[in-house]
């Protein structure tokens, strides 16, 4: 796992922009540093050591030093090509996976180099004798990478925020996505929340000519779902092969791996598969003082079952406040999922214990997980209605606020600009809703909250069930291997039952929730009151939110919509201060002072 950013073709500064931005991520790789540079190409990384401590430091150079790259991620099936190109001549300095990339490249060119991988991945590789690079992100798009385009040059970096300390890009809004945020409370990909800066989509390559700075993106992969006739018991003993091999070529590593367990079915079945390699394997839950919103006591029946060493934590508004300026400080762009905070707490309490962590990321887009993708097996005109009200995206996800709570909140409305219209009249609507979610809401919110909230305490996350093959079958199978009536992934529970106790099992899908309503009710009613009085250019009506804050109080159900603007303002706060340096968190308990700067 490592830190990237480089400047490819002509900038005046283009080696100390590229050392500037490598500084500013020191936390995605502790470790060691390197960089590279010459007349069209600055590349520089930090390394997070998890395979080959000794010799795996980057960049890495094919035998001739003609080709040159760096990685951030892990490429699974390493161990086979490096067979494979060893056969054909090419000989290996480390075990790191990266060095793949280099002879792979040399082997069978980008295309067939991208063919072969699997992994989370996104890497920028150079080719010197052709004054040519390339970047790549993974097909679900784990790993990130940000781009600005200058005239004669082309910036990336695995963090925006790295680009933003490093004054390579400026501090500039971009209105749509300020509206796209305050829809779905993140920024849709390919753009960010910044004008000119935008994300490598999933599954994407670019080309960029070292002379000229000139560029093309591409896409080189997409998940195509496998139609298949299995029965159900028939399709449960593959899905079972199919997980399995995923856990365990994610356990790979030198240094120890743990697991994130919620108590759910997804984490619980990584946990129990991953015991049985690794007994007393720790694991992490986060619970909450608030009842009703805990799993803990089934995380603790899981690990007792499977003999895994169990890290609770039991997260307290209180804690949460001291917590909340930190992890706004390590995002990129705004986030408003709320998973954020335990998120980031758990991998801050497994740092002392693991480097590698295995989470259930993934499941319920491959598998039909979500309560809302219940919708999909109604009519045609409840879907449509429900669209063109505008109160969910085309996968049924619910929005986070109206047209009219968005023109009443931003200083600059604009007119709606909707997505294109789905199409209902598909033959599988629950499967149209799985590949929305899959292109949007995955890598957009879910896999980028867990690459910044474990990657700010070095910790390297890694999801099984984003294997290629097995999303490909598993999105391919019959509706009703998915969801039948109110039981959601029947396919995974019917392959998993004899290695979980039943009340795991059967357990009902139960979202992950914070409970921000309440807290906002209470102890972090001066915070947020504080935050919504902010005068900045951020493009939010102060008066518009305290007037939201006082509904709230007042019983309304307002805790998504101001999760979203509190993150919002707070995000737009600490990263239009930070000047040329990484942005450093606001303390509460300073927050009234620090806020009136």
């Amino acid at each position: 796992m490592c830190g990237i950013a480089g400047i490819i073709g002509f900038h005046p500064h283009a080696q100390d922009l590229a050392r500037s931005m490598q500084q500013c991520m020191v936390h995605r790789g502790p470790d060691s540093e390197g960089c590279f540079h010459n007349a069209w190409a600055s590349l520089a990384v930090r390394r997070l050591r998890i395979v080959d401590h000794e010799r795996g430091d980057q960049p890495i150079k094919n035998e001739d030093g003609s080709v040159i790259a760096v990685l951030n991620g892990e490429i699974y099936n390493d161990t086979d090509l490096r067979h494979t190109l060893q056969s054909c001549g090419h000989t290996f300095f480390s075990r790191c996976d990266t060095e793949v990339l280099v002879h792979g490249y040399e082997q069978w060119g980008i295309d067939g180099l991208l063919q072969r991988l699997d992994g989370m991945f996104s890497f920028a590789l150079l080719d010197i004798h052709k004054r040519r690079a390339f970047i790549a992100r993974d097909v679900f798009g784990e790993k990130p990478l940000y781009y600005i385009a200058g005239q004669k040059y082309f910036a990336f970096a695995s963090e925006m925020q790295a680009m933003l300390s490093a004054r390579v890009i400026p501090m500039q809004i971009d209105a749509a996505s300020l509206h796209d945020y305050f829809r779905l409370h993140y920024v849709p990909g390919p753009s960010t929340i910044l004008q000119s800066v935008h994300k490598l989509q999933p599954g994407h390559v670019i080309t960029i000519d070292g002379n000229t700075g000139v560029w093309h993106s591409r896409c080189f992969a997409k998940i195509h779902p496998v139609k298949t006739q299995d029965s159900l018991p028939d399709a449960a003993t593959t899905v079972r092969a199919l997980v399995t091999k995923s856990v365990m070529d994610r356990l790979r590593a030198d240094v120890p791996v743990g697991t994130v367990l919620s108590g759910g079915l997804d984490s619980s079945i990584i946990t129990a598969i991953a015991a049985k390699e690794i007994p007393g394997i720790p694991v992490f839950n986060m619970g909450f003082s608030e009842e009703a919103f805990d799993e803990s006591s089934a995380a603790r029946t899981l690990a007792q079952h499977v003999g895994a060493v169990l890290h609770p934590h039991t997260l307290t508004p209180e804690e949460g406040l001291r917590t909340l300026p930190k992890v706004i400080a390590s995002m990129d762009e705004p986030c408003g999922d709320q998973a954020l905070l335990p998120l980031y707490l758990l991998a801050h309490d497994a740092k002392t214990t693991v480097r590698v962590l295995l989470t259930g990321d993934g499941a319920d887009e491959i598998f039909g997980g979500y309560a809302y993708y219940a919708h999909a097996g109604q009519t045609q005109n409840f879907l449509q209605n429900l669209w063109r009200e505008k109160e969910v995206t085309d996968s049924g996800f619910p929005l986070v606020s109206s047209v009219a709570q968005r023109q009443f909140l931003l200083s600059a409305p604009k007119k709606y600009h909707r997505f294109r219209m789905p199409n209902f009249r598909r033959n599988d609507a629950l499967l149209m809703a799985q590949e929305e979610d899959i292109r949007t809401w995955l890598p957009d919110d879910l896999l980028m909250k867990t690459d910044k909230m474990t990657m700010a305490s070095s910790i390297e996350a890694r999801c099984p069930f984003l294997s290629v093959p097995l999303a490909e079958y598993a999105l391919g199978l019959p509706s009703h291997y998915k969801r039948t009536g109110t039981v959601s992934k029947v396919v995974l529970r019917e392959a998993f039952c004899d290695l979980l106790p039943p009340e795991i099992y059967r357990r009902p899908k139960q979202a992950f929730a914070v409970p921000i309503g309440t807290w906002l009710r209470g102890h972090w009613r001066s915070f947020a009151e504080d935050v919504f009085r902010l005068q900045q250019d951020d493009g939010c009506r102060p008066n518009a939110c305290i007037a939201l804050l006082q509904e709230h109080m007042k019983g309304a159900d307002c805790a998504r919509l101001l999760y979203a603007i509190l993150a919002y303002r707070l995000w737009f706060h600490e990263h239009s201060h930070s000047g040329n340096k990484a942005p450093v968190a606001v303390s509460p308990s300073t927050c009234s002072r620090v806020l009136a700067r």
